[in-house]
């Protein structure tokens, strides 16, 4: 059996969801960086998977690693220097070796630097680069990759678990309607979030009927704005969160810079109608403007409020199909999606 090595830095259910998938056919062995206080999961051990959590002990581990003969290597993003350390000898040994990259090509000073450097220093690393969407495409193919050499749907929601949330969805919040906005990411101030609950603020002044809901923890948890209608759940392990999903009907993502969001393919799975800032990667492949949400711009709180006010004005059988869409939407990356690249990478498909 082929063995795949994933050297991961943060690590969340969704990732581990897919990698179960792929272990049905693969050896897989991954490692990560210590759990995240701001994103706690509680990760399920699975017999299937080799898990390795990299603390202070990089020289053993690394001794450890080179010992064993990994036909494929997926480094994610090239912040850990250990990693791509690692990732360079086996890349002079033959071993194909993948960056996994989420950012957008902006032009700037960094990036052309970036860019000016990867003959020397990411293309002798790496063979090939996986991305989310068209957004980290470009800048793939700016680093130098090939169009052959680059493949998309990086990030995949653990798709079994929102199905289900979609089915109860579609039998529950509709007749009659729970006028309910969901948010769910950390309490960042680059999420966005205070232009949300000021946006709720004035939409509520017109709609007293309607809460929204925030799932997430992060530093901002004590700056957070306590208000009529907005209701603070803190972080939530998936199951927990299944059962806030079920009760609310419209998805909100406000942010000002987020390069994909797994988050929001969740909520396309789930059959969310979706209001997304328009600087949110993964707007470009699970939202069309009027069909399943709209976006507005971001930071834009007059524009937020009005984009609200507009859901709020759908009936309840024009939301239910939105949700529809955005199901079918969500549905084009799936577990067997996501695994495309490795495998024909190794020559398997």
């Amino acid at each position: 059996m082929k063995h795949i090595l994933f050297l991961y830095t943060e690590i969340a259910d969704y990732f581990l969801a897919c990698a179960e998938y792929l272990a049905k056919d693969y050896q897989i062995t991954i490692v990560r960086w210590p759990i995240n206080k701001e994103a706690p999961f509680q990760f399920k051990e699975n017999a299937s998977l080799k898990m390795i959590e990299k603390k202070d002990n990089w020289s053993n581990l690394e001794a450890e690693l080179s010992q064993q003969n990994f036909d494929l290597i997926i480094v994610s993003g090239w912040i850990d220097k250990d990693y791509m350390s690692f990732a360079k000898s086996a890349r002079k040994k033959g071993v194909p070796t993948v960056l996994s990259l989420d950012n957008h090509w902006y032009g700037n000073i960094k990036q052309q630097i970036a860019r000016m450097a990867a003959p020397f220093t990411l293309k002798k690393t790496f063979s090939h680069c996986w991305v989310p969407g068209k957004p980290q495409k470009e800048y793939a193919l700016k680093l130098g990759f090939s169009a052959d050499k680059i493949f998309e749907n990086f990030y995949c929601a653990n798709v079994n678990l929102f199905q289900s949330n979609f089915e109860k969805g579609q039998a529950e919040k509709y007749d009659p309607l729970k006028k309910k906005f969901i948010y769910v990411g950390r309490y960042l101030k680059h999420k966005g979030i205070f232009d949300l609950w000021e946006a709720f603020i004035q939409f509520r002044k017109s709609h007293p009927d309607w809460e929204l809901h925030s799932v997430g923890f992060g530093e901002e948890w004590e700056n957070r704005i306590e208000a009529e209608g907005i209701i603070h759940h803190g972080f939530l392990q998936p199951d927990a969160l299944k059962e806030i999903l079920n009760d609310s009907t419209i998805f909100i993502l406000p942010s000002h810079f987020e390069p994909w969001g797994v988050v929001v393919h969740e909520n396309a799975i789930s059959g969310f109608p979706m209001i997304l800032s328009n600087h949110i990667g993964a707007g470009t492949k699970f939202l069309e403007e009027g069909k399943n949400g709209f976006t507005f711009e971001s930071g834009n709180i007059q524009d937020l409020v009005e984009k609200m006010e507009l859901m709020a004005s759908k009936s309840n059988s024009e939301l239910k199909e939105m949700g529809q869409f955005s199901h079918q939407l969500g549905l084009s990356v799936d577990f067997e999606k996501w695994s495309e690249a490795p495998r024909k990478i190794l020559g398997d498909m």
